[in-house]
C-alpha cells in the first residue's frame, strides 16, 4: 500500500503522542508518598505550673488579755530594783529576780499588775505601788494559710528553623495556642514570612522520625493559599526550607 504525504504526517503525530503518554505515566513514579508515610509532629506536652501557697501574715495582738510572748515593763515606786522588761514566757509566767515567777498569762493587765503587787508585798516590801505596761505584742496565729493557687498551664514553645528565603532565617520559638497546634505556612508568617523570590510552591520541612532520620516532607505554600490544602501542622525540631524561584528565559 503506498503511504501519502497525510499519512506519514498522521503517523508522525500518533508517535509523538505516545511518547508525551509515556512521559505522563512515568511522572507517577515521582510523586510524593502520602502524608501518613512521613514521620508525625513532635508536640511537647503543656506543663502546669503550680504556686506554692503562701501562709497568711502574722499581725500583732490588739489589747485583751496578758499573753505568752508578750514583753512587760514593771515599774516599782519602792525599789527600782524590780524594775525592767519581762517577757512573757512559754510557760505564761514571767521572772523576777528575787521574787521568781509570777504566772499573769490570761490575766487582764490591771490583774496581772495586781497579782505582782501581791507577790512584791509578801516577800519583799511592805507596801508595792506597781506601775505595768505592755510594750511589745505576740503575734496572732494566721487563721488559716492563703489557699493554693490552682495549677496555671504554661503553653509549650515549639523551636523551628527557618533556611532559604525567608526574611528572618535561623532559629525561632513559636509559642502553642489554645487549639494545641500551629501550621507551617502560619510558621512561616510568625517568622517573618517568605522573602522577595521566594517559591512558595517548592517549599518542604526537614522532620526526624523516632530514629533521627530526617524525612523531607512537601509542603506547597500556593495551594494552602489558595485554600486547595489544609496547612499542616508543624512540630519541634521542624527545619523549614524555602526555596529560591527558578526563573525561565
Amino acid at each position: 500500500m503506498r503511504l501519502t504525504h497525510k499519512s506519514f504526517v498522521a503517523l508522525g503525530v500518533a508517535f509523538l503522542s505516545s511518547l508525551f503518554l509515556l512521559g505522563c505515566k512515568s511522572t507517577d513514579f515521582a510523586e510524593s508518598p502520602p502524608a501518613s508515610s512521613y514521620p508525625p509532629p513532635l508536640i511537647p506536652p503543656t506543663v502546669p505550673v503550680v504556686q506554692e501557697a503562701r501562709p497568711a501574715p502574722s499581725r500583732p495582738a490588739v489589747g485583751g488579755s496578758v499573753k505568752t510572748g508578750d514583753t512587760l515593763e514593771l515599774f516599782v515606786e519602792e525599789d527600782d530594783a524590780f524594775n525592767g522588761t519581762y517577757p512573757v514566757r512559754e510557760q505564761g509566767d514571767i521572772i523576777i529576780p528575787s521574787v521568781g515567777r509570777i504566772q499573769v498569762a490570761g490575766l487582764s493587765m490591771g490583774s496581772a499588775g495586781e497579782r505582782i503587787k501581791t507577790e512584791l508585798e509578801v516577800r519583799h516590801l511592805k507596801k508595792a505601788t506597781v506601775l505595768l505596761d505592755r510594750v511589745g505584742r505576740a503575734a496572732v496565729a494566721p487563721e488559716s494559710a492563703a489557699p493554693r493557687a490552682p495549677a496555671a498551664p504554661v503553653a509549650p514553645k515549639l523551636t523551628v528553623y527557618m533556611n532559604g528565603k525567608v526574611n528572618r532565617p535561623g532559629q525561632h520559638k513559636v509559642a502553642l495556642p489554645a487549639s494545641g497546634k500551629v501550621g507551617v505556612y502560619e510558621a512561616i508568617l510568625m517568622a517573618g514570612g517568605m522573602s522577595r523570590f521566594a517559591d512558595p510552591a517548592g517549599v518542604h520541612l526537614l522532620r526526624n522520625d523516632s530514629a533521627g532520620k530526617k524525612h523531607k516532607i512537601p509542603v506547597n505554600i500556593s495551594n494552602i493559599e489558595k485554600g486547595l490544602e489544609v496547612d499542616p501542622p508543624i512540630g519541634d525540631g521542624d527545619i523549614v526550607v524555602v526555596p529560591e524561584k527558578v526563573f525561565g528565559f
